[in-house]
Parts: structure tokens; C-alpha cells; sequence
């Protein structure tokens, strides 16, 4: 069983998220994918950086897929419900 590098919260959620990071030596990219597998949102985090919030009060409530994707190549996907 593979353990998250991410921690989300609150999950669920209506304005603000905050995402932590145990491999904060990668820089990482986050996209948020709707259920129809739409890109509705992506940001990037530079390496050094621990923690981030995305701003999710503009989407429309649902369940989405958060993908984490760090600079080594490591891939992982989050469950994440806007409310």
C-alpha cells in the first residue's frame, strides 16, 4: 500500500484548500479534473515550497480529482469534493 505524499483539507470544501507537501525538494504541478476529465484548474508550486492553498470557490460543486505531479516523475491522484 502506497502511503500520499499530499495531505488536503478541508475535504470537503467551498473556498480554500491547503495542500501539504512530505517531498518539498520537487517542485510540483497541480491540475484539478472534473468528472468528465476536464482541466478546470492548475497551479504550480516550486520546489522548496511545503505547503499551497487553491482557490476552489469559483468551481462548481462536484467531485473532482486533484493530480499531483512532482518534477521526479512521481504521479499521484487525489479525490477531492467542492461543495
Amino acid at each position: 500500500v502506497s502511503q500520499s505524499r499530499y495531505n488536503i483539507f478541508p475535504n470537503p470544501a467551498s473556498s480554500n484548500i491547503h495542500i501539504t507537501i512530505k517531498d518539498c525538494q520537487n517542485s510540483h504541478l497541480f491540475k484539478l479534473y472534473n468528472n468528465a476529465g476536464q482541466e478546470v484548474m492548475s497551479e504550480y508550486l516550486p520546489s522548496g515550497a511545503c505547503s499551497h492553498s487553491m482557490d476552489v470557490a469559483a468551481i462548481s460543486p462536484g467531485s473532482y480529482i486533484l493530480r499531483a505531479i512532482a518534477e521526479n516523475g512521481n504521479i499521484q491522484n487525489l479525490h477531492l469534493i467542492v461543495e
